[in-house]
């Protein structure tokens, strides 16, 4: 599917969201994906995903450049959120997609925290999602914010 790449085949998906490249949620629907996590201000149409039987969860994450200090606990707080979504959504078998405004930055925020739920390390969960999207946290300022939030999250779980 045009746009769509998987982190984890069957489990996890990456994209850009509907006001970048619109999506047609029954293709969404009939190449797999069961559930959607939107992590910018365009959900889409969340109207059509409920039709097509889609899951939907909306956690917008602020998109700024560079990010300001207090983004680091509000994003942290987001992404343990939708990740959690994304566990039960894992545990119910049913593949998600998390995209943001280009699916890089929060995208790939939310698939490093994935990924080190798993029980990869900080630096190899970004490592993993940059050679997936070499375009990942390239925004001015993100490179740290990713360290951050994922340093943050991993010292509150030990």
């Amino acid at each position: 599917m045009k746009h769509l790449f998987w982190m984890v085949e069957g489990v996890l998906a990456g994209r850009c969201g509907p006001c970048c490249q619109p999506w047609d949620p029954g293709e969404l629907k009939e190449n797999g994906i069961g559930a959607v996590v939107s992590l910018s201000d365009d959900a889409g149409d969340t109207e059509a995903l409920a039709n097509a039987g889609i899951a939907h969860l909306h956690r917008p994450i602020t998109r700024n450049v560079p990010p300001l200090e207090q983004d680091v606990v509000l994003a942290s707080q987001t992404i343990r959120e939708a990740l959690t979504w994304v566990m039960e959504m894992e545990d119910a078998q049913t593949p998600v997609l998390v995209h943001c405004a280009l699916g890089n930055d929060r995208t790939g925020l939310l698939m490093a925290a994935y990924l080190m739920a798993m029980g990869a390390a900080p630096v190899h969960a970004v490592s993993q999602v940059r050679s997936l999207r070499e375009q990942a946290f390239t925004a001015e300022g993100w490179d740290q914010l990713v360290y951050d939030v994922l340093y943050s999250m991993q010292n509150e779980s030990n």
